[in-house]
């Protein structure tokens, strides 16, 4: 993919090779782009996001991305298998497993 003047702001890579990419437009910090990618570089799916994004991670399964706002859990197709709401302590989001952890101030939470 050509990303132009996209700067990159997070990424993750999972064990099997599947590769989640998110961008920004060069100076712009209120657009997101996420492009998922299989190990052979082919293109998954891709999500726009109109909050910062804290954190995004990979897994052979699906990839979960925490915004400003918002916790995503994709399965590997794309589909949105659970949001929910986030706070202003949330840092970063993990998957390991069946199980996503969140890291905030002092805290480590799994949902």
């Amino acid at each position: 993919d050509n990303f132009g003047t996209g700067t990159v702001r997070a990424y993750s890579v999972s064990e099997n090779g599947t590769v989640a990419l998110v961008t920004s437009e060069y100076g712009n910090s209120f657009t997101y782009d996420m492009n998922v990618y299989s190990k052979n570089g082919d293109p998954k799916y891709s999500k726009k996001y109109q909050s910062y994004v804290r954190s995004v991670c990979s897994t052979g399964n699906g990839v979960t991305v925490l915004t400003a706002d918002k916790l995503f859990i994709y399965n590997s197709k794309g589909e949105t298998a659970s949001a929910r709401k986030a706070d202003t302590s949330m840092l970063r989001a993990v998957t390991a497993g069946r199980y996503t952890y969140i890291f905030s101030i002092g805290k480590i939470q799994r949902v």
